[in-house]
């Protein structure tokens, strides 16, 4: 559920002519003295170096916000920084910054002008809310609201969970990015996977790799799967702009769909570009390129096999009635999990002398395993990065291994 955005901050400014490096010297309190080598109690505009686990609790703060006002906070490893009486939140500002190596952890969290750099843990329960700069390498997770105009950039391995995402800014995805809800007005590029519950694009959005979807999925702007990208869509997919009329959705990749697609602007792709829609299908837009559309549940038998159409459609497109794999992916008779995965995965509510079989995308059976107890875990580690299906009696799923 989309949640609204909202956040006053008012730090009161501390005038420090020189700032000062403080370093913890032991586990403690922000505001105790003995805390910190040299003693003392660490400004907004110092530079701060924390080896052990201290607690937030200073009086320097307005609205119980503490700012890093133009100086720096470093968590080492093993150390952490985390909320403590009469604080909420932290907040980056006037180019400051944090590394965290460790643990940080706060109600609220505000970046309206600097860095945070994530190479550990991050939990900031209630809110971020960033102007500038988060470059995460580790997790951030448990966060309720995350607003960005800024840039975000997570890489390589590192994870981001937050229930609702707006995203003014640009977002560049190389980890794992889950939320409820993802709202986007500006640019994002997915290179790994992202899982979303709903989303709405009103910017720009390419996918180079995986996304799942857990229920509809609605773009307004322009939206690329690119070659080789798949997305796995449980429910409705539309792409329309009832103001601009100017919604492009390209895809060159794979498109499951779980129930209906609808099209009122301008759908295209080439000749790599699939999509595989359960329900009903309707165009009243442009359906240009060369690409497979196959719906699985057609009211028409002749060509365009669309149930309801009063646009364009280019004449290269092809059909299919069916496909080669019965995809019943929106089942729920077994269970999945995790999806996307790594190295194993789990099914249950499995009934026993049955046989579970995965099948990559050219219909190649690469597995297939005597089912022994109700619950299973099959290892999937030496499989390539991409798509499968796990089959089992009549029930297909989607697994997307990464």
């Amino acid at each position: 559920m989309r949640k609204t955005l909202l956040l006053i901050i008012a730090i009161s400014y501390v005038a420090v002519t020189f700032a000062t490096t403080y370093t913890s010297a032991a586990n403690g309190e922000w505001s105790t003295y003995t805390t910190w080598s040299p003693a003392g109690v660490p400004l907004p505009g110092d530079e701060v170096i924390i080896n052990h686990n201290v607690i937030m609790d200073d009086a320097y703060t307005s609205g119980g916000y503490w700012g890093v006002d133009g100086g720096s906070i470093t968590i080492n490893a093993n150390a952490s920084l985390v909320q403590g009486t009469n604080v909420i939140g932290i907040a980056i500002q006037n180019g400051g910054t944090i590394t965290n190596n460790g643990t940080i952890s706060f109600n609220e969290f505000a970046i309206t002008e600097g860095t945070f750099t994530n190479n550990g843990m991050a939990n900031f329960y209630s809110l971020i809310y960033n102007l500038d700069n988060i470059e995460n390498y580790g997790v951030i997770d448990e966060v309720d609201s995350f607003y960005t105009s800024g840039l975000v950039n997570s890489y390589n391995s590192s994870s981001i969970n937050a229930d609702s995402v707006q995203n003014e800014g640009v977002i560049m995805n190389e980890g794992d990015f889950t939320t409820s809800y993802l709202y986007n007005n500006n640019e994002i590029t997915n290179n790994y996977g992202m899982s979303f519950f709903n989303f709405t694009n009103a910017g720009s959005f390419t996918n180079n790799h995986a996304i799942a979807v857990y229920n509809d999925g609605t773009n307004l702007g322009t939206f690329i799967n690119a070659e080789g990208a798949f997305i796995n869509l449980t429910r409705n997919f539309l792409n329309a702009d009832s103001v601009n009329h100017d919604a492009l959705f390209f895809n060159d990749g794979l498109f499951n769909i779980g129930n209906s697609w609808s099209n009122a602007d301008t759908t295209k792709g080439s000749s790599t570009g699939k999509f595989q829609i359960e329900e009903g299908t309707y165009n009243s837009g442009f359906m240009k390129g060369d690409f497979l559309f196959c719906d699985n549940t057609p009211t028409v038998s002749v060509n365009p096999i669309i149930d309801y159409n009063t646009g364009y459609i280019d004449t290269n497109i092809t059909y299919c009635l069916t496909n080669n794999i019965e995809d019943s992916f929106k089942d729920e008779s077994i269970n999945l999990y995790p999806n996307p995965a790594k190295n194993n995965i789990n099914l249950s509510n499995l009934k026993v002398d049955e046989t579970i079989e995965i099948i990559d995308v050219t219909g190649k059976l690469l597995k297939q395993i005597n089912i022994k107890e109700s619950n299973l875990t099959i290892d999937i580690s030496d499989l390539e990065n991409g798509v499968y299906y796990i089959k089992y009696n009549k029930i297909t799923k989607v697994l997307i291994k990464q």
